[in-house]
């Protein structure tokens, strides 16, 4: 029993360790290895935040969503020159979430074999980030042909303050990975993946502009 708690955090740990310290005040706990599913908040936020595991009980709790895909975008592209890659921008801009990586942004299609449907994907490495609008309260990460891979991220929310969130990509299946803020989600950035290799994302769905209502916030709390 000691083993499954243990080995999660130390995990943790290693996603989080050699990142620079802009976030060093955001750990694991020991205890993150209990049985509360795939993801976990590592950190003890004053404000709460709300994670959903699937498209569902996230779209009970933040109505309307807007669905980006990468369907438009290169099967094979990079935003760094170089063959056989078509070229894709950094930043790059979709409906009103901007997506930019220090180096890299690339995309490539995704085969059925990795992915539950084959489709076009974004890959965006550690140190990743995602922008999102004013008043955006809620997004959903649809990620697939990750395989098993441990990955942390780092959610701002609307007063500035940081959020960690820790799950694990399942095989071939697909992991949904949502959460709710009532000040709002400003960016998300990818902190740490397994042998810094990338975060799959086969769409985002985001929260349109304005207030999520008090009521939908207690549908799908996990």
């Amino acid at each position: 029993m000691m083993r499954g708690i243990i080995v999660p955090a130390l995990l943790v740990a290693g996603l989080l360790a050699g990142c620079g310290n802009q976030e060093s005040s955001i750990t694991a706990p020991s205890e993150i290895g209990r049985a509360k599913g795939p993801t976990q908040v590592f950190d003890p936020p004053t404000e709460r935040i709300r994670v959903y595991r699937d498209r569902e009980t996230f779209e009970q709790a933040v109505g309307f969503a807007i669905e980006i895909d990468f369907e438009s975008l290169p099967v094979l592209g990079s935003s760094c020159a170089g063959f056989p890659f078509d070229p894709i921008s950094n930043p790059l801009q979709l409906t009103e979430v901007v997506f930019s990586h220090p180096a890299c942004l690339e995309t490539f299609l995704c085969p059925q074999a990795l992915c539950v449907q084959q489709n076009v994907t974004l890959h965006m490495k550690p140190g990743g980030l995602m922008k999102f609008p004013p008043g955006t309260g809620g997004a959903l990460f649809r990620l697939d042909g990750m395989g098993d891979m441990p990955f942390a991220l780092i959610v701002k929310d609307g007063n500035g303050r940081k959020h960690g969130l820790f799950g694990i990509a399942k095989g071939a299946e697909t992991t949904w990975l949502g959460f709710t803020i009532t000040s709002g989600i400003r960016s998300v950035r990818v902190r740490s993946t397994l042998n810094d290799r990338a975060l799959i994302m086969s769409s985002v769905f985001y929260q349109g502009a304005g207030e999520l209502r008090a009521d939908r916030l207690s549908v799908g709390v996990r």
